[in-house]
Order: C-alpha cells, then structure tokens, then sequence
C-alpha cells in the first residue's frame, strides 16, 4: 500500500546486538538482543534512562552508528519487509535529524528550507512546484510567522528554540523521506516548545504516512499522550515494546502499578533505572530490570508468532513495497545528490555563502576594525621613516611586521568559524545533498572579496604613514603581495580547520605550523644559514615569499642617505676621490655600509630571483595547501559501522547478571595480581 508520497513502510529488527570490545575489559553490550516490529505510518517513542542506548538504538536502525574500534554492530533490520541492504541506498528513503540542530544562522526561515528544497528535490520539479511546497510546508511546521526571521545563534537574535528545531526538521523532511528518525528533538526546549514540536511530528504520520522513531529522555503526560508506540531500554534490553497506551496495564500486571494522575513516563524511567547513590549497591534494581527484560522476551515472543501468522494481510509488506524498494538504487524515493548539477549546487551554494557573509555584520566590520587598529598602530610607531642608516632595521622590521599580520589574521580568521560550518555541511553531504567540491569552490570565491578587503585597507595606511617609496606601482605591487599572504593564510587556515575536529583542535594547531613557518621566512635567521636538512621548511614557507617579495619591492632602485643626508652614491665617491689624497686611516669609516637597497637584498640573500617568481611560489602554495583541505574534507567525514548478520554469539540476550558477574571476576583477577606483584 502507498501514498501520493510513497509506499507506506514497516521496520523490524531482530537479534539486535551493539557491542564494544575493549583490551582488558570484558564486553560490553550497548545493544543487548533487542528484537521488534513497528507498524507502517506510526510514531514510536524510544524512551530509556540515560546510559539505556536510545541513542545507539535510533542510529542503528538509521545506518549511522560511527565507526568505531572494537565496535561491532550485528542483526537484521527489514524495512517493508525487505532487508535494509537490499534496500539501495536506504538514506534516500528515510531521513535523521540530529540532537544538534546546526544551521546556517544569517540565513531565514524561508531561504533556509527553500535552499533544502532545491537541493533534495527531483531535478522534474520546477522551481515555482519547490516554492510552493516550502509554502505548504511552513504552514505544516507552524512557522507562518517565523518565515521571514532570521535562524540567529549566540551572537545575533533569531527564532525561538522550538522554531529552530522545527525548521530543522523541516529541512530533512522536505525531501519527503518514508522514514525519519529523530535523536532527542525535545533537548533544551521548554514544556510548550517540546510539545509543539512532537505535535508537529505526530501530524507527518497521519497527513503524509510517514514512519517515525523519536528517543526522548522524560517526557511530559501530555507529550507522552501522543505516542503510538513505545520501545522502553534498560542497559540496552527492550523492557516493553509496543503500543503505548498499553505499557502502563503491562506493567500493572507484572506487580508494577503505576499511581493514578502521574506520569507514565516519569513512572517507567524511575523503574528501570539504577540507583547506586547513597552507598546503594543496586542489585536489587538490577533484578527488577531482568525480570523485566524476561518478561518482555517472552511477550515478543507470543506476538511474534501472532504477527507471522498475518503477515501476508500486512498491506506494507506487499510485493509493491518490496519492490519499489529494492529498486531504490535505480531511482531515489526522495533526496540525492543527483537532484542538483555541480553548476546548480555551486550557484546555490555561493549565494549561501554570499548571503551569509554579507548578513555577518560583526563578521563583516571586525576584520576591517582589526585591520585599521593595527595599522595605524604600526604607521605610528614606524612613521617618518628615513633613508639614514638606522633606518634600514626599521624598514625590514617593519615588512615582516606586515608578514606576521596578515599571516596570523588570515589563518585565525578561518580556524574560528569553519570547524562550526563543517558540522552543517557533514550533515548535509550524509544526506546526499551536494558533492564536496561546488561547495569548496563557492565558499572559495565568495568570501575571497571580503577577504581582500581589509589587507587592501591596511595597506593603505601603512604604506603612506611609515613612508614607503612614493610610487604608484610600488603601492599597488605591495598591496597585492600582502593580498596574496593573506590568501594564502587563508588556504592554511582552511587546511588546518579540515583536519580538525574542533575549534579548540584548529586553535591549537595553527600556532604550531604558523611559528615553524615564521621561523624559516628569512627574518630571524639567513636563508643561506638554515642547515641543509631544513632548507625545505624554507621553500614552502610562505612567510618567506612574502617577506622576499615585499623586501624586492621596497628596496630596489632605493638609495639611502649618509649622516650628513648626503645620497650615499655621492659620498662613498667623494671618499674614493679624498682616499687618493690622503692615508685611509685618517678618514675613519666610511660614510655608508650599505648604499642602496640593492646591497640590503643581497645581504638577505633575496637579490636572486623577482617579485613575479614569489608571487607564483605564494600561487603554488596556496593551490597546494586548498588542494590538501579539499582532500581532507574529502575523507575525514564519520563513517559509520556496518551491520552484520547475527552469529550463534549474539542470536540471544546477555542476562545483565552475567555482564555483572563477568565485570567483578575481572576486578577481582586486577586486585589478585595487583597484590602478586606487590608481594
């Protein structure tokens, strides 16, 4: 049977078990033989204390356990009566809405979902038909009002809690997924935000059909109402499953009497919890939730035989559905990336990424604050720069100044912010909604104008307050030369956020590969000096390209003055002239150690090679260091563990007494040696 949305699908699992292996500790059983069956077009609430495997369960259905070591995932889990991987590509006909509902925050309510709609769409659906069902689509989540309001997050003032979280469901149902899971969709919202939202996904089963599997910490009577299904966990064992207004009779006639006018919900959690506060050994809980389990095996057990013995009147696990299914790797029943051409998902996504940056005002002013706060610092402290001399140390300080600027503000200007956007675009590349690479090019391009901006600005106050050489060309050439490591800054900074998973991660990284390459850019020591085994830090340092490329520019066709302001060509010619007359002796120093900056690059060892070449070594690294991010980004996402066939090993439940048995025999052999070794 089906619907205008799809085949109406049913899930069952079986022998359900997720274990994890660990050197020197028994195994632990996150999942203990956990067996059900769920009815097409129903919600069912996974309910458990914490510690129970809600979490585990709903990613184990979903096919998004991480890969882990020692972790292994095994059972059958049918959807429609077919074998999930039989299914094709199962996360186009289902979807998963995580805890953490990321999302791009300068982006509305309207261009948030409209922007899902383009991507999971089928590429037959007109742009007016998306519009239109992100219209209809918003009524049905409840944010007529909200449409036009901006996501926020912690900086900037947007939509209410229960708003987002909406909205965040409605970008993974817009495709029009069969199923959906969702992981904790109530997690810090209030009451009445929490039950608007299980409102809302409850109307997804009886207006579309759709299967849905929630966990759900504690809920209220009135959200607890709403549910037609439940699965309660306990140490990863199924303590009830099935229709929800039933467990509180189940559970009466086990001898647990749940008190008239409180809480189901509250009632399950405290009895299948654990109590080890107090001195409180909790062996007595521990019983009561096998008893439990044993109970609950054995009630699967009858209703298994019931439900085989109508399985062929089960409109869901018809020969339609079954093969509709296993057709899915043929056609997608909803989202794919093949929805959207690489040219429609890099326009799509630079107009994100544009709006976004441009929306930022914090991000947008601070760099260009940052950028003239530093520069007229600087300009200050370096203004009036001479042709004397001594001036000669302040104007080479003053170029790996701006080198150590850009650099430092460059790469710390990515390190904080993408590490974050990197979580929204691992969901979305799981959901299938754009390749890597029209992402990278459009993120790219969209923010290198903005990036551009403020070196171009501190260029042009530094430049004219320090006193450089008053040439066009040479303020135009400097200028784009502290673009470029600026850009190139960038590349590392990109690289670095790809490899990490944090923003604490990338923080701590960068300083590691910007000191290493400061090192080597030619300031603090002779590039001739660096011993032969290092040279190579030297050539991909772009600290030393830049500095190279700025020291070319400033100090050609310079020529610097002697104590008495004379051109220094003049007055090392005079001292020739007056060296003939008299003894050498007697003149004492000559006027200039260096006379013009010629003689300056060459004590650099920079008077090799031209400004053109570092620009293209500056090109080259920055190709290389975004090619390496791509890479990374590429590679580095979360895999998830794949299900394996149950073995004669985990085809029955692990009484939890045993798992307690196993856990004090290893103590008890740690203490044993422990005690052998100490005698």
């Amino acid at each position: 049977m089906s619907t205008e949305h799809g085949p109406f699908l049913s899930l069952e699992w079986k022998s359900l078990f997720l274990s994890l292996k660990s050197k020197g500790k028994p195994t632990k059983n996150i999942l203990n033989g956990c067996n059900g069956f769920m009815p097409a077009g129903h919600l069912l609430a996974v309910m458990g204390p914490s510690g129970s495997g809600k979490t585990s369960f709903i990613n184990a259905l979903a096919d998004r356990t991480p890969m882990a070591k020692g972790l292994r995932l095994s059972g059958e889990f049918l959807v429609g009566g077919v074998p999930r991987h039989k299914v094709g590509t199962f996360s186009r006909i289902s979807s998963y809405v995580l805890q953490d509902d990321n999302l791009y925050p300068m982006l509305t309510v309207y261009e948030t979902l409209l922007l899902a709609a383009r991507f999971r769409l089928p590429s037959s659906v007109t742009l007016k038909e998306k519009r239109a069902a992100v219209e209809a689509l918003i009524n049905d989540l409840g944010l007529r009002s909200a449409r036009d309001v901006q996501i926020g997050d912690e900086k900037s003032k947007g939509v209410s809690g229960g708003e987002r979280k909406r909205t965040a469901v409605g970008v993974e149902i817009i495709g029009k997924p069969r199923i959906i899971f969702l992981d904790e969709p109530t997690s810090g919202l209030d009451a009445f935000q929490a039950l608007k939202v299980i409102q809302m996904v409850n109307s997804l089963c009886a207006v579309r059909g759709c299967t849905i599997v929630i966990s759900i910490h504690q809920p209220r009577s009135s959200i607890y109402s709403l549910f037609d299904q439940l699965l309660l966990l306990a140490k990863g064992m199924t303590i009830f499953h099935g229709d929800a207004t039933a467990a509180v009779a189940r559970f009466g006639t086990l001898g647990f009497e749940c008190p008239k006018h409180f809480n189901p919900a509250d009632f399950f959690i405290d009895l299948v919890s654990v109590d080890t506060q107090a001195g409180k050994s909790g062996d007595a809980d521990v019983a009561r939730i096998e008893e439990l389990a044993n109970a609950a095996e054995k009630a699967q057990l009858g209703d298994k035989h019931g439900r085989h013995a109508s399985s062929a009147a089960r409109p869901e696990s018809d020969l339609e559905a079954a093969h509709l299914l296993e057709g899915t790797h043929k056609k997608a029943l909803c989202c794919g990336a093949t929805n959207s051409t690489i040219a429609e998902q890099f326009a799509l996504l630079y107009l994100r990424a544009l709006r976004s940056r441009v929306r930022d005002k914090i991000a947008l002013i601070a760099p260009i604050f940052v950028s003239i706060f530093f520069a007229l610092v600087a300009g200050w402290l370096y203004s009036g720069l001479t042709l004397y001399q001594k001036s000669i140390q302040d104007r080479t300080g003053i170029l790996f100044f701006v080198c150590i600027n850009q650099a430092f503000g460059g790469i710390f200007s990515v390190i904080n912010t993408f590490p974050l956007e990197k979580k929204i675009v691992d969901r979305e590349r799981t959901a299938g909604a754009y390749a890597v690479f029209p992402y990278y090019i459009a993120k790219w391009t969209a923010e290198l104008p903005f990036a551009a901006l403020g070196p171009f600005i501190f260029g042009c106050i530094i430049y004219w307050m320090v006193g450089f050489q008053a040439r066009a060309d040479k303020f135009f050439i400097f200028c784009g030369i502290i673009v470029m490591i600026n850009a190139t800054a960038v590349a590392w900074g990109m690289f670095i956020s790809s490899t990490a998973d944090s923003v604490q991660q990338a923080t701590g990284l960068a300083p590691l590969i910007l000191i290493i390459f400061l090192l080597f850019g030619g300031f603090y020591i002779n590039t001739e000096n660096i011993p032969v085994e290092l040279a190579w830090i030297s050539e991909i340092s772009f600290f030393k390209w830049g500095f190279k490329a700025l020291c070319m520019n400033e100090y050609s066709g310079l020529v610097f003055l002697d104590s008495r302001g004379r051109p220094c060509p003049e007055s090392m010619a005079m001292r020739a002239s007056d060296l003939l007359a008299v003894n050498a002796t007697t003149l004492g120093p000559p006027p200039c150690a260096y006379v013009n900056g010629e003689q300056v690059l060459e004590l650099l060892t920079f008077s090799e090679g031209s400004i053109g070449l570092c620009i293209l070594w500056l090109a080259i690294i920055l190709l290389v260091a975004h090619t390496m991010a791509y890479f990374c980004l590429m590679t580095k996402r979360v895999k998830f563990t794949t299900l394996e066939p149950p073995d004669a090993e985990h085809m029955v439940r692990v009484p939890i007494t045993q798992v307690h048995v196993a856990v004090d025999s290893l103590a008890s052999g740690t203490r044993t040696a422990t005690n052998t070794t100490t005698d």
